[in-house]
């Protein structure tokens, strides 16, 4: 039996069929059986189902109310199906498994950008729960992102379904980030990122570091062209304070530049 296959005919009362929901999910499915009979609405509910054989199966449960003139003090009568939703779960644990694994931060939206998923790394980055996250939208949990660059390209991504990727720095959270969105098959994205603060930083460094050797480069030049003790005292005077970005006697005595 497939995902989506209809349950096989076994003959269950309500009592048996309950009782071999496992005990960790079976309050859940009573107390959403109850709410529907209690509210005479709809019922739709996903358990796992031991079966007498000792699988373990996934059922997608769903009924409607039968309206044929029954009260509520003489019951309600529901008429519906199972379907066996073993093969999906199966997928979307092991989806999660994978996604759980990453080292980059993972969050996907819906195509009315409500948050659909979020990754333990993406949890950490936000500092906010998975929970705190799903079903809220985007723009309203990163609201300083509007009117920046990221807006832009995610709102093209959007609407034209074509990959993007951004590196920039996030106001809302001090950050530099480096982002890739993928759209995916409902319709919405899929943004897979890495904080980059770090990189940045020491990029910088590395930068100001480099900029100090090319002005030392520089000056060699200049002091081979000096003609007097002075023209090289003030040349190296020059250098240094371009180097060290401050007034150099600050670093030497004053006897030291004559």
């Amino acid at each position: 039996m497939g995902s989506g296959d209809c349950l096989s005919q076994e003959q269950f009362s309500y009592r048996q069929f309950a009782e071999r929901v496992p005990e960790g999910h079976r309050e859940a499915f009573l107390q959403s059986v109850e709410e529907a009979v209690e509210g005479r609405s709809s019922w739709r509910h996903e358990f796992p189902f031991d079966r007498p054989g000792g699988e373990r199966i996934w059922l997608l449960g769903s009924a409607e109310l039968e309206e044929d003139g029954r009260s509520a003090e003489t019951g309600a009568l529901f008429r519906g199906l199972l379907l066996d939703i073993t093969r999906r779960r199966e997928a979307e644990r092991r989806r999660e498994k994978v996604i759980s694994r990453v080292t980059d931060g993972i969050i996907e939206v819906g195509p009315e950008w409500q948050v659909t998923l979020v990754n333990d790394q993406a949890e950490a980055a936000y500092g906010m729960t998975e929970e705190e996250m799903l079903g809220r939208n985007v723009w309203e949990l990163f609201s300083e992102m509007e009117g920046t660059e990221f807006e832009k390209v995610y709102r093209e991504a959007m609407r034209f379904r074509e990959p993007a990727e951004i590196e920039g720095y996030y106001s809302g959270m001090g950050e530099w980030f480096d982002v890739k969105v993928y759209p995916n098959e409902d319709g919405g994205l899929s943004f897979c990122f890495r904080v980059i603060t770090d990189r940045k930083k020491r990029e910088r460094s590395l930068r100001k570091r480099r900029e100090k050797i090319e002005a030392l480069y520089e000056a060699s030049g200049s002091l081979l062209q000096a003609t007097s003790r002075q023209e090289v005292s003030a040349r190296i005077h020059g250098v240094l304070e371009d180097v060290f970005g401050s007034p150099v006697r600050r670093f030497f005595p004053e006897s030291a530049f004559p």
